[in-house]
């Protein structure tokens, strides 16, 4: 029997040619400095996100980590699943058309360089990628890094990560296509988010709305969405500057009149994910808190100036940074960060923490220009020192550098009190 084409099918599909332009691209690189072999690592890490790399070239978006054998000639070697999940047929390789040798991954990094060993001969440059994400930029565990050193002596080893991560800043139009699906999908997640976000239902009703509309028009089911709720008055410090992270939350509080909902979520299509941030609240609402949430819109229509190709990645944050002092705000994290197969990507320029002495722009911020085609989400995490220093409001929307910049969510710029 030939295997079934329903998972292909029905699911999304970058086309081959974007393929060929990425294998040609690295490949270029890999005869500019003699490099005979890559070998991503991959792995679970923030969110699965340390995957990036491997999926990039290869089109195969495991979670449970893996390796990817790309050599200078030939076909690359893909190894990923545990080995029961890979009969009767390895489905990674029935999900995908860019690599058709797909294997599981039981025999750890052993069975790896023993495969190497055969494709690969003489090895005298080997570069290891490891995963993609600004949070964990060197990922490669110990024993598989040993491992590779003792089983290539020969060998250069070395860490070839940051050509990979400078190829994906600029997106082709194929990977913006799939940021596009990404935002309407999650556009309809905040609506879900406004509908849920009611007197009486719990964290978890508003959540679970939030990710079932994810799911069921076409997102991954890949969760991240920190979210969280509470009274934005009252004696009890709150912690309502920023959501929370699985597994604290959502909880099963139940929300009253008073509160407000704040959320950070990602929706990813076929790999490549948008950011949104937003805040919904059940009236009654103090002026000063409606006043913190209009600085936030006027913070990302400050921003949307200076999203153009040419200007220096710093100049946004200050931008953002100037409409804040103007109103005497304070902030949690205040900037902009990569986006695409991964969250944050590089490169990123994003203000955090509680005390100024901690908000610089370093000397790569101010060599950083903007490109057409870069994509980044925005982060505007506010408050009012002068209302209170524990409750704040989150906004924040996807956008693609052009010279006119163009907006993928459409989070709504008005803050909506029910």
């Amino acid at each position: 029997m030939k295997p079934t084409t329903e998972i292909f099918d029905n699911l999304p599909q970058l086309p081959i040619r974007e393929r060929d332009r990425r294998w040609a691209k690295v490949r270029a690189w890999m005869a500019e400095e003699m490099i005979d072999c890559l070998l991503v690592v991959g792995n679970d890490i923030s969110f699965g996100l340390g995957m990036a790399n491997y999926r990039y070239l290869s089109s195969i978006g495991t979670r449970h980590g893996g390796f990817l054998i790309f050599p200078q000639n030939g076909e690359p070697v893909a190894f990923c699943e545990p080995f029961h999940m890979t009969l009767p047929i390895h489905p990674n390789a029935i999900a995908q058309n860019w690599v058709s040798d797909v294997r599981h991954n039981g025999g750890g990094i052993g069975a790896v360089i023993e495969v190497i060993k055969e494709r690969v001969s003489p090895l005298k440059r080997l570069a290891l990628i490891s995963g993609a994400n600004v949070l964990q930029r060197e990922n490669i565990p110990y024993t598989i890094y040993q491992a590779v050193i003792d089983g290539f002596p020969d060998a250069v080893v070395f860490n070839g990560s940051s050509f990979i991560a400078n190829m994906r800043k600029i997106k082709s139009e194929d990977e913006l296509d799939f940021l596009r699906n990404a935002g309407k999908i999650h556009n309809k997640v905040v609506q879900a988010m406004i509908s849920a976000t009611n007197e009486g239902v719990t964290e978890a009703d508003v959540y679970a709305e939030m990710v079932g509309t994810m799911i069921k028009h076409g997102g991954e089911a890949v969760i991240f969405n920190l979210l969280h709720s509470g009274p934005t008055e009252g004696s009890a410090q709150q912690h309502l500057l920023h959501g929370l992270t699985q597994n604290i939350g959502p909880t099963q509080r139940v929300l009253k009149r008073g509160d407000t909902v704040i959320s950070e979520s990602h929706v990813t299509f076929g790999g490549y994910m948008t950011a949104a941030e937003y805040t919904v609240c059940i009236g009654p609402v103090n002026d000063m808190y409606k006043k913190i949430f209009d600085v936030a819109i006027e913070c990302q229509q400050a921003a949307m100036e200076k999203l153009k190709p040419g200007t220096v990645i710093a100049d946004v944050a200050r931008a953002e940074k100037a409409v804040l002092k103007k109103y005497n705000m304070g902030w949690l994290e205040l900037g902009i960060h990569s986006h695409g197969l991964s969250s944050p990507e590089e490169p990123e320029c994003v203000y955090m923490g509680m005390d100024p002495k901690t908000w610089y722009v370093t000397k790569e911020m101010e060599e950083v220009v903007l490109c057409e085609n870069m994509v980044f989400g925005m982060n505007i995490d506010i408050h009012d020192p002068a209302f209170r220093k524990d409750v704040g409001v989150m906004f924040g929307d996807t956008v693609i550098i052009k010279d006119k910049p163009e907006l993928l969510v459409m989070v709504p710029e008005e803050l909506v009190i029910k």
